[in-house]
C-alpha cells in the first residue's frame, strides 16, 4: 500500500517548528488499531471495580458520572493538550486539523461526540436495567449471569446502543481504507487527520 505524503509548510504551526518543510504521512490502519488497543490496555485497570462491584446497585449510580468525565479527560483534554491519547503518543501518531495545525478543544470534542452520546445513552439503559433486577437476584448472580439478566431487564435501547457502538468503532477503522488521507468518520465530523509524528 502506497503511503500518502503531503508537505507541511514551514509557516504552519507545529509542536516542533523548524524552518524546513516537513513530510507528512497519514497514519494507517495498523498504527491506529494498535494505538486503540494500547489505550484499552492502559485504561483496563480502571475497569477492575466494575468486575468487583457488579452486584452492588449503588456502584452504578456512583460511578456513571466519574466514568463519563474520565472519558472526556482521556479523549478530549489529552487530545487537545498533547495531540493524542497515550496510545497514539506511544505509536508516534498525532491528531491535527486539516490544515495540519494543532487541534483545539472544539475538534477534540467533536471527535469524541458520537461515542460520548452513545456512552451516555448506554449508561442510562444500564442503570434502568440494574434498577429492575431484584436485590436477591443481584446478590446471587455471577458476573456472566448478571450480564445475561441485564439484557432482560434493561430497556431495548440498551442493546441497540451497544450494537451501535460496536458498528461505529469498526466503521471508523474500515473507512480509513477508502480515502486518501485515511480519515475515519470522527475525523470527517471534526475536520481532523491523524498523521505520523512529523520528522524533519
Amino acid at each position: 500500500m502506497n503511503t500518502t505524503i503531503d508537505p507541511l509548510p514551514a509557516t504552519q504551526p507545529t509542536d516542533q517548528a523548524t524552518p524546513q518543510a516537513i513530510a507528512v504521512k497519514y497514519a494507517g490502519f495498523w498504527k491506529r488499531l494498535s494505538s486503540q488497543l494500547l489505550d484499552i490496555l492502559i485504561m483496563s485497570p480502571l475497569m477492575i471495580p466494575a468486575y468487583l462491584f457488579f452486584n452492588n446497585r449503588a456502584y452504578y449510580y456512583v460511578s456513571v458520572i466519574p466514568s463519563l468525565l474520565l472519558g472526556i479527560f482521556y479523549q478530549v483534554y489529552l487530545v487537545k493538550k498533547y495531540g493524542g491519547t497515550p496510545g497514539k503518543k506511544i505509536m508516534k501518531i498525532e491528531i491535527r486539523k486539516l490544515d495540519l495545525s494543532p487541534v483545539t478543544m472544539k475538534e477534540a470534542s467533536l471527535r469524541f461526540s458520537v461515542l460520548f452520546v452513545l456512552s451516555l445513552i448506554q449508561n442510562v439503559g444500564l442503570m434502568i436495567g440494574v434498577f429492575n433486577i431484584s436485590d436477591s437476584d443481584l446478590a446471587s448472580l455471577s458476573y456472566v449471569q448478571f450480564a445475561l439478566k441485564l439484557n432482560e431487564t434493561a430497556p431495548s435501547f440498551y442493546s441497540y446502543t451497544s450494537t451501535a457502538m460496536a458498528i461505529w468503532v469498526w466503521t471508523e477503522f474500515i473507512v480509513i481504507f477508502f480515502n486518501k488521507k485515511k480519515r475515519a468518520p470522527h475525523d470527517f465530523i471534526a475536520g481532523t487527520v491523524v498523521i505520523e509524528s512529523p520528522q524533519t
